[in-house]
């Protein structure tokens, strides 16, 4: 049964796809569309200047920007970004070659492919009677893959070409030939769309859109700068002078744009760029100030880093994405190496693993896998990097019914104090492979995971929000269904106002609700279907009250990490962190009480099932033994006021205080974050010493572990 026909039958309200944002996008793009098409048309009817190659590229850039941002996945993407591709190749071939059939032709198909985007657009993406999960949209494109640098900057640098080539029309017009130049703008133009349109292969799923419109936006910049240089040069210079200035500022574009070459890897010192690439990640307001930092690249990188650090007798701090740069420790008299390692996610599907590089983020592993059918046990963003989420124990939305995300890792490839590449598995040394899962780091630079995967084709996701007005009656029921809540889902109950950001429903902007959320799978072939395991859980909340907004359908694997609405960056925040035992009735009340009051997000993520369960192959921290994981932020600076909130709900969940954290939702260094008891802590200690008796790393390893 589809989830449109459980809406039907089961007589409920699904509330449609939030149009607001993407209406303004529709309209602010059709205007672009029609000035583009226009601009093209009178251009031409008339003697073309030589700015009027700049002034389409610049209308060109600017429609593949927005369209960018304003398509979302699916048909409307596919549409918005042929139509752009079509629409910005008729008004260039209308600009260089002139009235000619093929460049009519290529207008009139580009200009209906935009209309059609922009409708879709200002219609609403995707169609109203499909739910959709609200999520963050920037601005601007996000950054793209780690893994896919190189081949996105050889595309990028390649449009500049095509670009160029097209802007330099009437300079080889003016030295070679109106036909010669015509024909040399012709093939820019066409080169300009094929590669836009292979860039689509560089693209995560989701994002063709982003990765296609950089491409297309790139190349048309370069037809606008250099067309300008080009045009100015032909007034002030002669013509062969002027084309020198153009080739040479080509030169100055390609030259940024080309994947840089490697070099030795060295630790630099504050003000340098390596070192403020070094020092950044996600925390945006949270700047690492190490003594010195590098970039490492590649294994050999880490090494030759570490040996300079040990050169100069400074001990070592790592880190990838920096999502946790809030709970570093100072480091002052220390050197910072960050891992961001030029390889891909590999998968081998005939054994069900993948070898994961550091630096690599979730998103990036699920661009892999899921073509395979296979899924891995990540958590709610896809922007968290893999190794310090799977070293710290991993909390994810299929752990109930997989475990701890770090007993999925089989293999480890570490960096020692010494400089030597190890290979650490179950075989090989089996106490450091036991304490680098969850033990807390300091024993080395981990280089890359293999982990194994498990079989995932379809997912049951979504966001369901109510009002306040019967917050604990929704709570109640969300908690008598965890009781018995099958293991094929996860979910996580919050009390968030929603912030009033492009990407989020507008109609609840800025107002508190109790949101629930989830993910549910199918954990082998007798077990619940995810439509199934999430039917229990809908049932039991919308029996109490009427949701504001319900997105819970059945989605690809890849729309996982967009249920948790998490930001694709970090802002100054306080944040606190309990795993507590079964709330009760009592506690559930308490709790959200407590949490209205608070006017600061609080959430309940839900444990159990396998996640209470230590397999016989597991790591240091191999289960958790509680019932939730309650967290709470705000952003803000953590000042005495924040602080006070935060104590305050404390306070009230102590009773069910387990003692120990989550390891990756620890949020704050001063609070308690006691991972695993004493004879645990003992035996990683002992393991440490012995890998890095010198204290090489001691500045990575976690408090209390």
């Amino acid at each position: 049964m589809s989830v449109t026909e459980f809406e039907i039958s089961a007589g409920r309200r699904t509330v449609p796809a939030p149009r607001s944002g993407r209406r303004a996008t529709g309209v602010v793009l059709g205007v672009f569309v029609v000035a583009a098409v226009a601009a093209s048309i009178i251009l031409t009817a008339g003697p073309a200047g030589t700015l009027a190659v700049a002034f389409a590229g610049l209308l060109a850039a600017a429609s593949a920007f927005l369209l960018g941002r304003g398509a979302d996945g699916g048909r409307p993407q596919r549409w918005a970004v042929s139509g752009a591709a079509v629409a910005a190749a008729g008004a260039i071939l209308h600009l260089t070659t002139g009235l000619s059939a093929l460049a009519l032709l290529l207008s009139a198909a580009g200009a209906f492919g935009l209309a059609a985007a922009c409708a879709l657009l200002v219609a609403g993406i995707p169609r109203a009677r499909e739910p959709w999960t609200p999520r963050y949209l920037l601005p601007v494109p996000l950054a793209l893959s780690v893994r896919r640098r190189r081949p996105m900057r050889l595309a990028i640098t390649a449009a500049v070409l095509s670009g160029a080539l097209i802007a330099l029309r009437p300079a080889i017009a003016a030295m070679a030939g109106e036909p010669l130049g015509a024909i040399a703008a012709g093939v820019g133009a066409a080169s300009l769309l094929v590669i836009m349109c292979a860039s689509v292969r560089l693209a995560r799923p989701l994002q063709e859109a982003e990765t296609a419109a950089a491409v297309l936006a790139a190349g048309c910049l370069a037809v606008f700068g250099i067309g300008v240089v080009t045009a100015v040069g032909l007034v002030l210079f002669p013509a062969p002078v002027a084309a020198l200035i153009a080739v040479a500022v080509t030169a100055g574009a390609v030259g940024v744009a080309v994947p840089r070459g490697t070099r030795a890897a060295r630790l630099a010192d504050p003000g340098r760029p390596a070192y403020r690439t070094a020092v950044s990640g996600y925390e945006l307001n949270n700047r690492l100030r190490p003594q010195t930092a590098g970039v490492a690249r590649s294994v050999s990188d880490v090494v030759a880093l570490i040996e300079d650090a040990r050169q100069r007798g400074l001990t070592v701090r790592t880190h990838s994405t920096g999502h946790r740069s809030s709970m570093v420790p100072p480091m002052s008299g220390e050197a910072l190496i960050r891992v961001l390692l030029d390889e891909p996610v590999t998968v081998d599907p005939l054994t069900s693993t993948a070898r994961v590089p550091a630096g690599a983020k979730w998103a990036d592993v699920l661009e892999a896998v899921v073509p395979h059918g296979l899924g891995a046990p990540h958590g709610s963003s896809g922007d968290v990097g893999v190794i310090g989420y799977l070293l710290r124990g991993g909390l994810s939305f299929y752990g109930r019914g997989r475990g701890v995300a770090a007993n999925c890792v089989e293999r480890i490839e570490l960096v020692d104090a010494e400089g030597v590449l190890r290979i650490v598995d179950a075989a090989s040394d089996p106490d450091l492979f036991w304490a680098l899962r969850g033990g807390g780091g300091g024993f080395g630079i981990v280089t890359a995971l293999t982990i194994r995967l498990f079989p995932l084709t379809e997912i049951a996701t979504g966001t369901i929000m109510f009002g306040l007005d019967r917050a604990q009656e929704v709570a109640r029921a969300w908690y008598e269904w965890t009781l018995d809540a099958p293991a094929e889902i996860s979910t996580a109950l919050r009390i968030v106002e929603v912030p009033k950001m492009p990407g989020m429903p507008r109609h609840l902007a800025g107002r508190t609700c109790i949101v629930i959320d989830g993910v549910a799978h199918r954990l082998g072939d007798h077990t619940l279907d995810p439509w199934t395991a999430a039917r229990t859980l809908l049932d039991a909340v919308r029996a109490v009250d009427e949701p504001l907004l319900d997105s819970w359908r059945l989605a690809a694997p890849h729309e996982a990490p967009h249920t948790h609405m998490d930001l694709p960056f970090g802002l100054h925040h306080a944040a606190d962190h309990l795993m507590v035992r079964d709330l009760g009735p009592q506690g559930i009340a308490a709790f959200v009480d407590a949490a209205t009051r608070s006017g600061i997000m609080c959430e309940l993520r839900q444990l159990g099932g396998a996640l209470a369960h230590e397999p016989t192959d597991a790591g240091a921290v191999g289960l958790y033994a509680g019932a939730f994981a309650y967290f709470a932020g705000r952003l803000g600076p953590s000042d005495d006021a924040a602080r006070g909130i935060l104590d305050r709900l404390r306070d009230t969940l102590s009773p069910w205080d387990t003692g120990l954290v989550v390891p990756t939702f620890a949020a704050d260094p001063s609070r308690p974050q006691r991972l695993f008891d004493d004879d645990t802590s003992l035996r990683v200690r002992a393991i440490r010493q012995h890998v890095d008796p010198a204290g090489v790393f001691a500045g990575d390893v976690v408090p209390d572990a």
